[in-house]
């Protein structure tokens, strides 16, 4: 037996599907970047704008590695974003070349099976006849950058007629192509960052340097055709369908116990709470992605058609029948090779999306019952896609973001295109460059300050702080207030962590005090949670504690906030329950109690699992103090049954806590009430 990624794998022949699949056959249009149809220049653009794109050999791999560190670009801790092989961090994949273990360098890609024997080739977006698929094809490619490469690249589709008509744009495709419109931001730094951050521009995008393409110091745009045709495809999975999706759910929850399993399978209860997992934000998705691509294979299916998680995908019914959708790849079986393993997946379904924000909504009644959409996950390139359209559209029209440019040749510093060679600013001459790099800063410090909030949460402390530092030097140069306020929020979670508690409470008080005067009422909700836990916490100052919570509560009622009123009494209730400690008083206690108890019903509608955990293990703890064991004991058991299937790290480690005192309790019997707190 071999174990990948929470997956354990069986060498040996499965059984196929005992039971009816639901097979559909699908016409229609897809749409694919195919390197065969792209000119030199076109090749050269997405191997460099896309490493992480290619199934690079290991020499080639490791050459790219030894190259970056050359130029003063290290790998992160985790791999599992930026490595071009895959999901592996590159202390493992080193170690493993030092020790002669066999290392695998293929792209894993979402549905392909645990063989990753699938190519790029296999993977389609869904489009309309005119080869218009709603920016899904450019979102999966622009997942692709490498990040931390000085500079950035930004992804565009012909179909997008804002940003075709800011980039002056007006060209026509052959029948059976569109374009995809690569933009390279030039990285913008001053001093003797900025020189190194050049230097290591010009060195990684060299072959598209010399072929005019880009430069250091203006922003370019090369342009790719991206192929659609019109394909015929029997016995597909369609998961658009709306029984499709009920037979999915019903065989992959649990498995079929015949050539997959899902150990913790618990807990989900429709399609819809499947989609956190099956969109996944890794590189080739969770796990149960990889088994279920097996299972297709292994069943003879010659297509799946799936939803991206790149985009907010959706569907819509109108009495049962789809009439609509949005952001839905289809990967092709057809050429894969036959499988003989037989997958467990050992994780549990995501109850939550990973992507920030995102979240579903359902339709449940009406003519369009059963319709439903993911929201939140085009956020971040909609945003970026935003700013890119307002700075062509101001290089375009010739207006100068400052006044203070000294450089007086008139298209030096516009935007310019690749693939024909005129500028796109000529008949507009203009000089545009603060205003390009203005813009192009702002992209750089909000991305690296996404990097940072992703570091600090899996607990990378110091290279967050790295990130925030570099995100505090570009913002001298130019003003984002509220950027400059959530760097300050976040470098304070970082010193909470490292246990700096006094520096870390002094700075959320000045940021109170700046976030009041703005008007960001929800990072000041938040500023109002951290200074109440610090105080209650670490300080021990229980009075401040509840006026910092009890503020919040009020922030919360003027926001209309449920999710942050929920976080103030579950605060508070843990002030009185430390009040209940410190003055070994009942009544203290019995407020702690109804507090817990509020949060847990309240958090249960919310979705907050964690936060509804704690309040039931810590509910339990204060009904063992006031004597009550029969309660105690069925609150236990209901965190039991609602960690099903779930990690949470900081919820076990108290439930094991709980568990002790459930113990003694039971053993002292009636003499457990001696160590009650007396009535004051």
């Amino acid at each position: 037996m071999h174990r990948m990624a929470g997956v354990a794998i069986s060498y040996r022949k499965p059984e196929r599907c005992g039971g009816a699949v639901p097979y559909e056959t699908f016409r229609g249009h897809v749409k694919a970047l195919r390197v065969a149809t792209l000119h030199d220049l076109g090749r050269i653009t997405l191997a460099k704008g896309f490493p992480l794109f290619e199934d690079l050999p290991l020499d080639a791999s490791l050459n790219r590695l030894q190259s970056l560190r050359s130029l003063g670009i290290d790998m992160p801790e985790s791999g599992i974003v930026t490595l071009p092989w895959g999901e592996r961090a590159p202390v493992n994949f080193e170690r493993a070349i030092r020790e002669g273990l066999p290392v695998e360098t293929k792209r894993n890609r979402r549905f392909a099976g645990t063989d990753r024997g699938l190519g790029k080739g296999s993977y389609y977006s869904l489009c309309d006849a005119n080869g218009d698929d709603q920016g899904t094809l450019c979102r999966e490619l622009f997942e692709y950058r490498d990040s931390r490469l000085p500079g950035m690249v930004f992804v565009a589709d012909s179909f997008d007629m804002k940003l075709n008509w800011a980039l002056n744009r007006s060209r026509r495709f052959k029948a059976g192509f569109s374009g995809v419109f690569v933009v390279f931001f030039p990285p913008i730094t001053e001093g003797t960052m900025g020189q190194l951050e050049r230097r290591a521009w010009n060195e990684v995008y060299k072959d598209l340097i010399a072929r005019g393409a880009i430069s250091d110091d203006t922003v370019g745009c090369v342009i790719l055709g991206a192929v659609h045709n019109e394909y015929t495809i029997e016995k597909v999975i369609d998961l658009r369908q709306r029984h499709v999706q009920e037979w999915f759910f019903n065989l992959f929850a649990k498995g079929d116990g015949r050539c997959f399993t899902k150990s913790y399978g618990g807990r989900i209860d429709g399609f819809a709470a499947m989609l956190p997992t099956l969109m996944h934000p890794e590189f080739g998705g969770a796990g149960v992605t990889d088994c279920i691509g097996n299972w297709m294979r292994v069943n003879g299916v010659n297509a799946l058609i799936y939803p991206s998680a790149r985009s907010d995908a959706s569907v819509r019914y109108r009495r049962g029948d789809l009439i609509g959708f949005h952001g839905w790849n289809l990967v092709d079986y057809r050429k894969a090779q036959p499988l003989e393993h037989v997958c467990t997946d050992l994780d549990p379904w995501f109850r939550k999306f990973v992507q920030p924000g995102a979240h579903v909504v359902e339709k449940t009644s009406g003519p369009s019952s059963g319709s439903w959409q993911v929201v939140g996950i085009e956020k971040a390139y909609t945003k970026i896609r935003r700013a890119c359209f307002w700075g062509f559209l101001v290089a375009r029209l010739g207006v100068l973001i400052s006044p203070r440019s000294k450089d007086k040749n008139p298209n030096r510093n516009s935007a310019q295109a690749t693939g024909s060679t005129e500028n796109l600013a000529e008949e507009h001459p203009l000089d545009g460059t603060d205003m390009m790099r203005g813009l192009t800063k702002s992209i750089e410090a909000n991305l690296l300050f996404s990097q940072g909030v992703l570091c600090s949460k899996q607990s990378r402390l110091q290279q967050a702080l790295t990130y925030f530092d570099r995100v505090e030097a570009l913002l001298k140069e130019f003003s984002d207030p509220e950027l400059e306020l959530k760097v300050k929020y976040e470098r304070a979670i970082i010193w909470v962590e490292q246990g700096r508690i006094q520096l870390a409470f002094d700075m959320f008080q000045a940021l109170r005090s700046e976030v009041s005067a703005t008007g960001n009422r929800e990072l000041e909700a938040d500023t109002l949670l951290e200074l109440g836990l610090i105080s209650c916490r670490y300080l021990k100052d229980l009075d401040r504690a509840e006026r910092f919570y009890n503020q919040g509560l009020q922030v919360a009622a003027e926001m209309t906030s449920e999710v942050i009123a929920i976080h103030c009494r579950f605060g508070l209730a843990n002030v009185a329950a430390e009040q209940g400690l410190a003055k070994g008083s009942c009544s203290s206690y019995q407020t702690a109690s109804d507090l817990y108890r509020r949060c847990i019903e309240e958090s249960e509608g919310h979705d907050e699992l964690e936060l509804c955990c704690l309040s039931h293990i810590r509910y339990a703890r204060c009904q063992l103090v006031l004597g009550d064991l029969k309660s105690a004991r069925e609150t236990t058991n209901e965190v039991a049954m609602l960690l099903r299937g779930q990690q949470l790290n900081t919820v076990e480690r108290e439930l094991a806590s709980l568990k002790l005192l459930m113990v003694g309790a039971r053993m002292l019997g009636p003499f457990w009430r001696w160590f009650s707190p007396p009535n004051p």
